[in-house]
């Protein structure tokens, strides 16, 4: 691992473990259709929360998801092994989330 992405996790590790939820929304291709993915991550109670969501951009209107999941881990390692295998979106690229979460860790 190089000094930016070492540096890029611990930041990172640093916003989860002080119970900020991070996460990423965007928009990308997948084979040859147009999907609307989210991840996010919070440690809420000791558990640490994730919520997964990939629809394509054709089904939104219908709410037709591929994938809308909310999973708990009990280490930090487990979630970067989650991400690293399982989703779309790359831990490194989640950010601290203002305003509007993408999933309510009490559910």
């Amino acid at each position: 691992m190089n000094r930016v992405n070492k540096y890029k996790l611990e930041k990172a590790q640093a916003w989860v473990e002080a119970g900020k939820q991070i996460g990423k929304s965007q928009f990308l291709l997948k084979g040859q259709h147009s999907y609307y993915v989210a991840a996010a991550v919070q440690k809420w109670r000791g558990i640490y929360k994730v919520s997964i969501c990939e629809i394509e951009e054709t089904q939104m209107a219908g709410e037709v998801f591929e994938r809308d999941e909310e999973l708990d881990f009990e280490s930090f390692e487990q979630v970067i092994a989650f991400f690293q295998n399982s989703s779309l979106i790359l831990f490194s690229e989640l950010k601290p989330l203002k305003g509007q979460k993408l999933f309510n860790p009490e559910f």
